[in-house]
């Protein structure tokens, strides 16, 4: 059954019927106005000389790996453009992963036949000669005959031919003369035989037209590439598509015919709003990942070859086994709102499909452990649906499902990226993520989410989709084995990894709701609001820092205050990550980590300045602590973007909140005992900034007063920068003096 969507499609086009009468000049203005109407931003792409004719690269070419779509555009010879068509062409390449080359080829009556075909094999030679890329020809229209009729003339040349052909709602026939063009003309409100026959006319200008490159529906079609046709069951030229897919096969061409029901010529072009046209560039899609993946590809030995596996991952391999927390990182959202499951799915699996490390997986090879990507299979996402129960007895089971899940999972065994959506109603679905820590660092998981999110809105909103990150077709596997750390780092970065495994924490209770607490511990949160936090960002760019390293500082001096730390540990994960590799989702080298000292007798200034000097010695060391890796944002991060409201995180692991973009860090409490303090920054809605404090050995009451000491000391250098930072704490803290002392271990804290 066909969406409701159609008939709106079908009104809209009644609507523009008068255009059709219009002088061929307006046709083509209004045409091209396409790229406007559909949400695109009217600038073109690189433009080429593909051959002597003009071209626009829509999606650029990066990598010799990536397939590359020759798309030829309809419009009967003498209308459409590059720009008509520019959302239609960069759709099917992002939903392919695939660069993009549109054809201006020459149109009637200014240029009639055969020039649209000489330009379109040129264009094929040019593209074919210059690429060791698999290269697709798609074209909708008269288009999809160019198509057809590009790989006859490459044929007889006994020329090099491309790797498959897609054409949708082909003309293949100019005489015009099918019996659909009867039987459909009451069905099909775009086409009529009179209508083509004009435009026919125009572009033979007295050439025979049964010739097979004018109509391929009278050649010889034996020795062509595989075929995909796709033609709407209401429109006049479903005869042509029968005929040309009844030939091939009968010459032993490989065809996939596929007729959509209650759907119109060239349907696609409107996917924007018809739920039809993006499945059915889906299945394009499919088909030209199926056919470049056929080709032999200068680097597709990037999926089967074996590279040493880096030293973060030796490590978390080593640790996870005594760990409660499994070696495992979670990121489980509520999503309120109406969601776009296809939209989700096809986000999903680009990212998988894009980032070679959710798809790694680890053997040893002579005694050293390695790592090897897995080809990309489509259906990441599983989807469970969950509407058959109350909204709270589904979020049980969604939770209970996912600890099932993760409770059966080995890192090493299986550390491999999986994702399922539970369905609790029409307007509430959880997304629930888990991948193994050996593959992704906490940082990269803000990536992972902002990159879903990103592809979810452009599958959902967007008719022209941005090209993903150019660092996204840079191998991880090549990046590791070119970036080995500096020796030294590796002995140091055992010893920390091999020290941490033996004096894990046996804490058990993953994964627990957050409003549960964690894991027996405490847990305390405080929030700054919007007009609070703009103050912050204010004040740090006045200091010329960041506002993550600005409130680390605030963090110091709240430590110092309450629990007498002068040295904390910034993060336990620092990783390497060059340039190169800016955009790649993954876990790189982590051989050090970064101590920081706090002075007490620095004033807010020199503070953040040791801090930022501690970062930049351990980027000059080759270490890039990963929480740095992205700029702080005072307003909405991008990781949120794109997706519908996010009502609250979910899950706690056993050191902590676990949150998609989350800075996680851990400090070492003194007097207690060896169990990290978790301090979390959350980004929370409409700019509010949520910090959360977790351990599971120090009492509650000791977290609301380090709670209450950070606000305090935010507030402090907030107004008066310049002033020491613990006299900053003790003076702007009114009931600082009155606070009662408690007893903890062996030291009194205040």
């Amino acid at each position: 059954m066909s969406s409701a969507d159609i008939g709106l499609v079908r009104e809209l086009i009644e609507l523009q019927a008068p255009m059709r009468a219009a002088p061929l000049a307006e046709r083509r203005l209004q045409y091209d106005r396409a790229e406007q109407a559909f949400g695109g931003d009217g600038k073109p792409g690189e433009i080429v000389d593909a051959g002597g004719c003009p071209a626009e690269w829509v999606r650029a070419q990066r990598g010799s790996t990536r397939p590359i779509v020759l798309y030829i555009h309809g419009g009967g010879y003498s209308l459409g453009s590059t720009r008509s068509h520019r959302h239609l062409a960069a759709s099917i390449g992002y939903a392919a992963d695939a660069a993009v080359l549109s054809l201006d080829y020459r149109r009637a009556p200014e240029s009639p036949f055969p020039a649209a075909i000489e330009d379109a094999t040129a264009a094929t030679r040019w593209l074919l000669t210059h690429t060791d890329a698999p290269v697709i020809l798609a074209g909708d229209s008269a288009g999809g005959g160019l198509v057809v009729a590009t790989m006859i003339a490459l044929r007889d040349a006994g020329l090099p031919l491309p790797a498959a052909g897609v054409c949708l709602s082909p003309w293949l026939d100019l005489t015009c003369t099918a019996d659909a063009h009867t039987r459909l003309a009451d069905r099909d409100p775009l086409l009529s035989r009179a209508e083509l026959k004009r435009m026919a006319d125009a572009y033979l200008c007295d050439a025979d037209a049964q010739q097979p490159l004018a109509s391929p529906a009278f050649a010889e079609l034996a020795g062509l590439p595989p075929l995909l046709i796709q033609v709407g069951a209401e429109e006049i030229l479903l005869d042509d598509a029968r005929t040309l897919a009844g030939s091939a096969r009968a010459e032993g061409v490989e065809v996939t015919l596929e007729e959509w029901p209650d759907m119109i010529h060239v349907w696609h072009w409107y996917f924007p709003v018809l739920a039809e046209g993006r499945q059915a560039i889906t299945a394009i899609a499919a088909f030209i990942r199926r056919h470049a993946a056929g080709q032999p590809l200068r680097d597709a030995s990037t999926a089967s070859r074996a590279t040493p596996a880096t030293l973060v991952q030796e490590a978390h391999l080593l640790i996870a086994p005594s760990t409660a927390g499994r070696g495992y990182l979670s990121w489980v959202y509520q999503l309120n709102g109406r969601l776009d499951t296809h939209a989700l799915t096809r986000a999903v699996d680009d990212v998988v499909r894009r980032h070679e490390i959710l798809r790694v997986r680890f053997a040893r090879e002579d005694g050293q452990l390695c790592q090897t990507v897995t080809p990309f299979t489509e259906g990441t996402l599983t989807l469970v649906d969950l509407s058959g129960y109350t909204k709270r007895q589904g979020l049980q089971v969604a939770i209970a499902d996912v600890e099932t899940v993760y409770s059966s999972l080995s890192p090493a065994r299986d550390p491999r990226f999986r994702a399922t959506l539970y369905t609790l109603d029409g307007k509430t679905s959880v997304l629930a993520m888990l991948v193994a820590e050996a593959l992704v660092d906490s940082d990269s998981g803000s990536l992972l989410t902002a990159d879903i999110s990103r592809a979810y809105a452009q599958h959902a909103e967007s008719p022209l989709p941005a090209d993903p990150p150019a660092a996204s077709e840079v191998s991880y596997l090549d990046y590791v084995a070119s970036h080995p750390p500096d020796p030294g780092a590796v002995a140091r970065g055992h010893e920390h990894w091999v020290r941490q495994a033996r004096n894990a924490i046996p804490v058990t209770g993953w994964p627990v709701t957050a409003c549960d607490g964690d894991a027996g511990g405490s847990r305390i949160a405080f929030d700054l609001t919007p007009p609070e936090w703009a103050r912050v960002a204010s004040r740090a760019h006045s200091l010329g820092t960041t506002e993550y390293v600005l409130v680390l500082t605030c963090l110091q001096v709240a430590l110092a205050h309450v629990a007498h730390i002068t040295r904390f540990l910034a993060h336990t994960i620092v990783s390497h990550r060059g340039e190169a590799a800016e955009g790649i989702i993954g876990n790189f080298h982590s051989p050090a980590r970064v101590d920081l000292q706090f002075d007490v007798a620095a004033d807010l200034r020199s503070a953040t300045a040791r801090t930022g000097a501690a970062v930049a010695e351990a980027i000059e060391h080759s270490v890039f602590p990963a929480p740095l890796a992205g700029r702080s944002a005072s307003t909405t991060p991008r990781c949120l973007e794109g997706l519908p409201e996010i009502r609250f995180y979910m899950f706690a692991s056993h050191d902590g909140p676990v949150f998609a973009g989350i800075r996680r860090r851990r400090f070492r409490l003194h007097g207690l005992p060896p169990a990290p303090l978790s301090v979390s920054c959350i980004h929370g809605p409409a700019g509010r900034q949520d910090f959360a404090f977790s351990s599971t050995t120090a009492p509650e009451t000791l977290l609301r007063v380090l709670a209450a000491d950070v606000r305090t000391v935010i507030t402090a250098v907030v107004e008066k920068p310049h002033m020491p930072v613990l006299s900053a704490s003790l003076e702007s803290s009114a009931n600082s003096q009155s606070r009662p002392r408690q007893r903890y271990g062996s030291e009194t804290i205040r």
